[in-house]
């Protein structure tokens, strides 16, 4: 006696093998990530960046 599999169930096992094996192989790094600096760049473009001699304030500003 012969088992005959429907051919979408033999597609469907693939994907499942497929990203059951991607899922594993993606590492998970539970260390702490290392501290960079972050440099922006802003050029005064009132009222968006305005500049006032000691701070930046505006729309962007704010909305950054």
């Amino acid at each position: 006696m012969t088992l005959k599999l429907n051919p979408l169930f033999g597609l469907f096992l693939l994907i499942l093998l497929t990203l059951t094996s991607l899922s594993q192989a993606q590492e998970v790094n539970l260390a702490a990530p290392e501290q960079t600096v972050l440099r922006i760049g802003v050029k005064e473009a009132p009222p968006f960046v305005m500049y006032d001699g000691t701070e930046y304030s505006g729309l962007s500003i704010d909305l950054w």
